[in-house]
Order: C-alpha cells, then structure tokens, then sequence
C-alpha cells in the first residue's frame, strides 16, 4: 500500500528535501494589508519583511481550514494514495491540527500528526517518517512511532531582535527595547508544543551563536547523530552559514547537517537573522 506523506509549509523543508521524499506540501495562508498569498508560492521571507520595515502593518498568518483539508485528502487518495500521513505544526499555535483531524474522520485511512513543533522541528519528524516508509512500515506504526519521537525532538533557536516578537503581540514593547538596548539575544525553544524563552545570551549576534551551537551539541552522549537541520533566516550571508555547519559538525558526529531556510511563518514571528539547530535525542530530556 502506498503511503502519501503531506507536510504543511511551516514544515520548512526544502524544495530538493520534499522532491526527493516524494512528499506534498501545503503551503499555509500568509496575509499582508488586505491581500492573502501562499506561503512559499507566492510569497517570500524577503516580502514580509518589506512590508513590515516600510510601515504598512503587521502581516497575519492563517489555518487551512477543514473543506481544503479534505480536498487535498480526497485528492491524495484518488491518485492512487493507500493511506495519507499528514503533519502540522503545534497544536499549540495553530488550528491546522484540529481542521485536519475534523477532515480526516469522513475517510478511515488519513492519520494528521501534531508535531508539537514548528519549523524543521517538524522537518526532522516528517524525514524521520519517510525513512520509515522506505522501511516499509505501516501508516498507523509510523503514526505512533511519530508520536513517541516528536517528544524527543530539539526545536530552538537565536533571535537578533524581539521586534517582529512584540508586532505579534508575543512581548511587550519595553521587553524588546530593553533588549535591544542591552544587546540581549533570545534563545527561544519548543516546551509542551509552546515557544517560549530559553535562555537570553548577550553580545553580537555570531558569537551568539556560537555560544549557543556550543551549549546545545558539546559533551552531549544522548544525540541522535542521523542528522540535524541549520534553519535560518541569514538569507544574504551564506558563508555564516557554512561555518555555523562546520561547527556542528564539530560539535556532534552528525551523519547529515542539512540546511534550510526559515519560511514566512517562521521569518513573520522571529525576523531577519534568526539561526537555529534542530535534532533528536534518543531519550528524553528536561
């Protein structure tokens, strides 16, 4: 039985990532003044932080609702899909979860997964259920060994600035003063399906993240070293990039460090030069 794999675009994965695994995405509604576009598609990070530096508002994001959830469903199924996977972000910031579970009771085969995650936090998930199809296992086994992995999963990363945060309502204006002011980094991570503030780092931001590669990979034994995701939204600096791997790859044995860059739902919520690095562990951690 084929098993379809379907990934919202909060997913971050990357176009060669989704071809390669034979995975759809679906991109969420991004909405700018009065004009919706699709995450990915017909909209970029890049747009959204124009709109956001000239002035004109902050943009809004939105769930697929449940008539769309089951027309891609039905879709899948009638292209010859067995069973249908399909993963979202965190029921915690989003309602995509709940629509795609009411689509998914008027078919018997349709298994919707909160990640509990955002961004290739859920990534990791999605690949890690691909592996498991190529292994051959059922839809509703690679359900629950999802459900079981996504407790493990290290979702987090390094803001510049708290100033797309407050646009949002997710800090007060004073909090994001003072850390600008302070020259305060924010590590904010995935606890419970929310996204809150980890650890505050102070300095330029490279060193940063440096500091926090460090604290999050060296002298740690309980990694799982099949592969970690760099997502980040340093689009005009890649040689960064490059060194933030290298440094990972130093840090812990991965077997793949692969990168990403952050879609809109990310980019909208944390701002331009946002750095994370995103695995598993092979048990739980605090």
């Amino acid at each position: 039985m084929r098993i379809k794999i379907i990934a919202d675009s909060t997913n971050d994965l990357s176009t060669e990532l989704l071809a390669k695994n034979d995975i759809r995405r679906i991109p969420l509604p991004i909405i700018l003044g009065d004009t919706g576009y699709r995450d990915g598609e017909d909209i970029t990070p890049a747009d959204v932080f124009r709109f956001a530096s000239e002035g004109k508002g902050t943009p809004q994001t939105s769930a697929i609702n449940v008539a769309e959830y089951g027309e891609i469903f039905q879709e899948e199924l009638a292209k010859g899909a067995g069973a249908i996977l399909h993963f979202v972000i965190s029921s915690e910031l989003s309602s995509c979860h709940q629509n795609a579970t009411v689509a998914a009771r008027d078919f018997d085969n349709v298994y919707p997964i909160d990640t509990m995650h955002l961004s290739t936090g859920g990534g990791w998930l999605v690949l890690y259920a691909a592996d498991l199809v190529a292994q051959g296992l059922s839809a509703r086994e690679i359900a629950t060994k999802c459900e079981e992995k996504k407790q493990l999963i290290s979702t987090s990363f390094v803001l510049d600035t708290l100033e797309y945060m407050r646009r949002g309502g997710r800090c007060s204006g004073f909090t994001a003063l003072s850390a600008g002011l302070l020259n305060i980094k924010p590590c904010l991570a995935m606890r419970g399906g929310k996204l809150g503030v980890e650890k505050k780092y102070r300095g330029s931001l490279k060193k940063v993240i440096r500091q926090y590669l460090k604290d999050k990979l060296e002298n740690q034994d309980d990694i799982d070293l099949s592969r970690a995701f760099i997502t980040h939204t340093f689009y005009d600096d890649p040689s960064f990039i490059r060194e933030t791997v290298e440094i990972t790859k130093e840090l812990a044995g991965f077997e793949e460090v692969l990168t990403t860059e952050a879609g809109c739902t990310v980019a909208n919520h944390c701002g331009p030069k946002t750095l994370g690095v995103l695995f598993s562990y092979n048990s739980p951690h605090s």
